[in-house]
């Protein structure tokens, strides 16, 4: 699958392989997205982390290892209007702003 689209949202390379990783694996603990996505696993875990700031990534509790699942993709929109609302708050002042240079 490809990862460009999630780069062109703001997804890291990274983040990008591991959320398309999990998402193929279902649920998975850092050394099985490692191995899917082919990248180290310290990368892996900061990707995770913030893939959960985010809101893409959960992680689940289990006996032994932290294991971690993917949201739901439709999340993406979410994340997406969220950011998009940011924005409209923000355009009023930077309207001014560019008003004013003029």
């Amino acid at each position: 699958m490809d990862y460009q689209l999630l780069e062109e949202i703001g997804f890291s390379i990274t983040e990008a392989r591991v959320y398309l990783a999990l998402l193929a694996l279902k649920r998975g603990n850092v050394k099985a997205i490692s191995e899917k996505c082919g990248s180290y696993r310290r990368n892996v875990y900061d990707a995770l982390e913030k893939l959960k700031q985010k809101g893409f990534v959960t992680e689940v509790a289990e006996i032994g290892a932290k294991t971690f699942e993917a949201t739901n993709p439709r999340q993406l929109l979410v994340y997406l209007k969220e950011k998009e609302d940011k924005v409209q708050k923000f355009l009023p002042e930077l309207s001014r702003e560019f008003d004013l240079e003029q």
